[in-house]
C-alpha cells in the first residue's frame, strides 16, 4: 500500500519504519543495522552520494541535502530512550546544513500538535532548538490512530536553511493497512541530477509584486481564504510575472511541478 501511494504521488523517496522485513529484504532498499528502517528511492534523477546504516535511523546523503530517518521503540526505558536520541541528533549536527530528521519517534510534544507534553518530547524539543531546527508538522490531523486513540508522534524537523525550501507537509487520509498514516511533503534541493543543461528562469519581480498589491486591493479574499486559495493566486500572479524568452523556449527548473 505504501509504494502504490508513494508512486501514485509521484513521490522520490518512500521511507517506511517498522517495515514488513520480507518486503523490504532487497538490495534497492536502504535500512538501517536493525531493519526497523527502510528506504526506497523512486526517483533516479537523484544522486545518492553517502548512506551509512546506525541501530535504528538511516542517514543518506544527496548532492543538496541530507536526510535521517529513524524509529524509536516506545517499549525502552527513557535513559536508553535519550541515548538513542543523542546518537541520531549527533549525525544531525555533524551534517552541519541541509538537514532533514524524520521518523516514528514516539514522543509528545504540543510543537507538533500533542495536547500535552512528555519527558521524550521534551528532549526532543531541547536537541531542536539547540540545534536550530524547526518542525514541519502542523498539528491539524494526528499521525497515529488506533481504536479512539489519537497521537502525534511521526515527526519531521529540519535546519533552517531547508524549512524555506519544504512545503504542503500533510497527513494523508487514505487507508494506509496501518496505524499509522501516510505523511507527504514536497522539499526543494533534495539533488537532482540531469543530463540536460537547463535554461534559467527569470521573472519580473517588479511585475510580481504589483500584481500582488492589485490583488490584495481589489480580491482580497483570494489570499485569504485558506491555503488553497493563497497558493492558486500566487501562482497565477508568478506565471504572469516570467519574462519572455526571445531564443529557446524557458523550462522549469527541477524542483518545479505543478504543485508548486
Amino acid at each position: 500500500m505504501a509504494f502504490a501511494t508513494a508512486k501514485e504521488n509521484d513521490s522520490d523517496l518512500l521511507i517506511v519504519s517498522e517495515p514488513n522485513k520480507n518486503t523490504t529484504k532487497g538490495l534497492e532498499w536502504m535500512k538501517d543495522k536493525n531493519h526497523d528502517v527502510s528506504v526506497l528511492l523512486l526517483n533516479r534523477k537523484i544522486e545518492i552520494q553517502k548512506v551509512k546504516a546506525y541501530e535504528s535511523f538511516i542517514s543518506i546523503k544527496t548532492k543538496g541535502l541530507t536526510v535521517i530517518c529513524c524509529y524509536i521503540s516506545p517499549n525502552i526505558p527513557i535513559g536508553v530512550y535519550k541515548e538513542k536520541v543523542n546518537e541520531i541528533m549527533e549525525v544531525g549536527r555533524r551534517t552541519r546544513k541541509r538537514c532533514i530528521i524524520l521518523g516514528d519517534i514516539y514522543a509528545k510534544s504540543v510543537l507538533w500538535g500533542s495536547p500535552v507534553s512528555d519527558p521524550r518530547g521534551d528532549y526532543w524539543a531541547e536537541w531542536l532548538a539547540a540545534l536550530d531546527m524547526v518542525v514541519m508538522n502542523t498539528g491539524l490531523e494526528p499521525t497515529f490512530t488506533r481504536g479512539e486513540s489519537r497521537s502525534f508522534i511521526d515527526v519531521t524537523c529540519c535546519t533552517q536553511d531547508v524549512a524555506l525550501g519544504v512545503g504542503e507537509w500533510r497527513v494523508l487520509t487514505k487507508e494506509s493497512l496501518s496505524d499509522h498514516q501516510f505523511i507527504q511533503f514536497f522539499v526543494e534541493g533534495i539533488g537532482v541530477v540531469d543530463k540536460y543543461t537547463w535554461t534559467k528562469v527569470e521573472y519580473d519581480w517588479k511585475c510580481f509584486k504589483t500584481l500582488l498589491k492589485w490583488t490584495l486591493e481589489l480580491a482580497p479574499e483570494d489570499i485569504l481564504n485558506g491555503t488553497s486559495g493563497c497558493q492558486a493566486t500566487i501562482k497565477e500572479i508568478l506565471k504572469a510575472s516570467l519574462k519572455q524568452s526571445t531564443g529557446e523556449k524557458t523550462k522549469n527548473p527541477y524542483w518545479w511541478n505543478d504543485e508548486i
